[in-house]
């Protein structure tokens, strides 16, 4: 279970958090080929010891993008940056904001358009970083 990180978004290197986040996508499409190959040219037990070993640095390069999002949206928001691009991945910032809502159970109750403008809400969307592989 991944455990709550408090961050403090002044102090986010988010350069380094985000070269954090393309090294290990990076690392895991060159691992993923690497199993291809091993698969193809060793059906044998040492290729399966290596295939394990790369599943699991396949398995701590996602908690590094994971956590690396979290980072990188708090740092990226308070940094006023909207995008990186790196060698391997992308970071979109999707900032929180306030959308209308209508309230449809209380508007049928009253069904007229004066009372449709006095029953619409504003709500907060939280942001995000969405990271996607480039190519």
């Amino acid at each position: 279970m991944a455990k709550k990180v408090e961050i403090d978004a002044s102090k986010v290197d988010v350069s380094k958090e985000f070269e954090k986040v393309d090294n290990a996508s990076y690392e895991n499409i060159q691992i993923r080929d690497m199993l291809k190959q091993i698969l193809e040219s060793n059906p044998n037990n040492e290729a399966l010891i290596e295939y394990a070993e790369l599943m699991n640095k396949i398995d701590l390069n996602n908690e590094i993008i994971d956590s690396g999002k979290k980072v990188l949206y708090e740092g990226m928001n308070y940094q006023d940056i909207d995008e990186l691009n790196g060698k391997c991945v992308d970071a979109v910032l999707t900032r929180p904001y306030t959308k209308k809502e209508f309230d449809k159970e209380r508007f049928i109750e009253d069904n007229s358009e004066e009372t449709y403008k006095k029953y619409l809400t504003e709500k907060v969307v939280k942001g995000n970083v969405k990271i996607k592989l480039v190519g």
